[in-house]
């Protein structure tokens, strides 16, 4: 949307966001005046071994193992490197290589995310990853090839639009059901690209005590949140749009 000419096209001074989230009260709304949720990177580790019998494995270079010492030295940078109130998550979450039980492979393949929650913290766990991949393959004498993709960026929000869009919410549910010192996460959102564009906020809904949570195939999402989402929009654009035509020339 936005190499689409978004911001240009619509001549966008603004923007704002909502989710869902599940485990908010129903009615609730709740946000931060600053970084809310984390950067999201994708990474991809091919160690290239040297396959051979499974009952040799004297002749060989097990990628397997390199990848499971690969995984185990990557928590090292979140333990060991980072401030630990920066908040950092690294996850392996595959491991392939082989299909026979007697046989060693030449190759395995390991990916998984980098979430961070601002971006000097995502730019060193990315350099240091690829530090640590490449290094500890060459211990184990394989060949180490990282593809490191950024996803999306930190969401961060903008103070002053972040305390509108909280009035905003207040004066549907009332003062109580507003929290604006919610906590960060680490899930990912791409609205972020556009907070990078324009100032603006991102907000959430709540959903109710639903579970399993988003992103699972049996999330409910609660069709009674749609209204107060609803009135949220409209309140939101009517109480900008009376600013700007109060504001001065």
């Amino acid at each position: 949307m936005l190499s689409d000419g978004l911001i240009e096209r619509f001549g966008l001074a603004e923007v704002y966001g909502l989710h869902n989230r599940p485990g908010l009260a129903i009615g609730g709304f709740a946000s931060r005046p600053s970084e809310l949720m984390a950067s999201a990177d994708n990474f991809i580790i091919r160690i290239n071994g040297t396959g051979g019998h499974a009952a040799r494995p004297h002749n060989c270079v097990d990628p397997m193992l390199v990848a499971s010492y690969i995984h185990a030295a990557l928590q090292t940078i979140v333990s060991r490197e980072i401030d630990p109130l920066q908040g950092l998550v690294i996850s392996v979450t595959q491991i392939h290589g082989g299909h026979a039980d007697n046989v060693i492979q030449q190759t395995a393949v390991t990916r998984g995310t980098v979430r961070a929650l601002n971006e000097d913290t995502r730019s060193c766990a990315g350099a240091r990853l690829h530090e640590i991949a490449e290094g500890t393959g060459s211990v184990h004498r394989s060949d180490t090839e990282v593809t490191y993709e950024k996803v999306v960026p930190v969401t961060v929000n903008h103070p002053g639009n972040a305390g509108f869009a909280a009035d905003v919410a207040r004066s549907i549910v009332g003062e109580n059901r507003v929290n604006m010192d919610f906590p960060q996460n680490v899930g990912g959102e791409d609205f972020s690209f556009r907070l990078q564009e324009v100032p603006g906020a991102h907000m959430f809904i709540g959903n109710g005590d639903s579970s399993p949570g988003l992103h699972n195939p049996e999330f409910d999402f609660n069709d009674g949140i749609i209204p107060l989402g609803c009135a949220y929009w409209v309140e939101l654009a009517l109480a900008r749009c009376s600013a700007r035509e109060a504001m001065p020339e």
